[in-house]
């Protein structure tokens, strides 16, 4: 189901020491049981790459970049990358926690119970704005804190007012820091015009810890792949390793191209 916990789990088991930066590629075929929209597989080709041994910024900017280029390699000049950092979600939570340990009945000493954090996650992901009013509307949170997170959904679109809004939001010095992080490895990148923010981007795949971004191909809205950091992953595996990565949904970009290359008689055009 995922490309990326293998390889950080080969890479924990059997690089006893890291000397120098890893780099690895893959292609393999991904399987995913949950429920799919607009007809998406649940078994799709992904290519990727995983970054070892880097924590800076010019790291996932270089991932990044070989997003952007490896889409266009295939064909595809005009993308969109969404870009967000997980911190600024769970700097959210963490406030939130914080004011509720030991305040509310009903409510453990670390705060919101992990079913209701995996709800709101889940929400805001799938910019649930309705959803994710009605539920906060059950939880005692002070107002402040569900007007936060209420935005979250609707915090999105260009890189330096979105930013600039974010930080504006923001309620603890994790939140900040993940405002500024974002901004830090947009100064490493050559050409920002594909760049967009998304500080709703929080991702299902719950190991990411820092950058993280989703790649689309622009004049059709498609989500052709995703990536960003997971240190969090390697420290589960017993290895407190750096890393960062990407994966492209392949079938998704061949599809788009035998879309883009046929004409109206639904003949193919191209060499594919």
């Amino acid at each position: 189901p995922d490309a990326t916990i293998p390889i950080a789990r080969m890479v924990a088991s059997h690089v006893e020491r890291i000397r120098e930066e890893l780099k690895y590629m893959y292609v393999t075929n991904v399987y995913r049981s949950a429920e799919f929209r607009n007809g998406e597989k649940r078994e799709f080709i992904q290519a990727g790459i995983e970054f070892f041994g880097n924590a800076r910024a010019e790291a996932d900017a270089e991932t990044i970049q070989a997003a952007i280029q490896s889409t266009q390699a295939c064909g595809f000049q005009e993308i969109r990358i969404d870009l967000g950092d997980t911190n600024y979600f769970n700097g959210l939570l963490q406030a939130i926690d914080e004011s509720l340990a030991g305040k509310a009945e009903g409510i453990a000493v670390e705060g919101l119970e992990k079913e209701i954090k995996h709800q709101i996650r889940t929400l805001v992901e799938s910019k649930n704005q309705p959803g994710l009013k009605d539920l906060l509307a059950q939880l005692p949170i002070e107002e402040i804190y569900k007007k936060t997170l209420l935005k979250l959904p609707l915090l999105f679109g260009n890189l330096e007012e979105i930013l600039a809004e974010a930080e504006a939001l923001a309620l603890n010095d994790r939140m900040r820091e993940s405002v500024e992080n974002i901004r830090t490895v947009c100064r490493h990148l050559d050409d920002r015009s594909y760049l967009s923010a998304d500080m709703g981007l929080v991702n299902h795949l719950d190991y990411y810890s820092g950058i993280i971004f989703n790649l689309y191909l622009k004049h059709s809205g498609v989500m052709a792949g995703s990536g960003g950091r997971y240190d969090g992953l390697m420290k589960k595996f017993g290895r407190p390793i750096p890393a960062t990565g990407f994966g492209l949904n392949m079938d998704v970009i061949y599809e788009a191209l035998l879309k883009r290359n046929q004409d109206p008689t639904g003949i193919d055009k191209s060499s594919i």
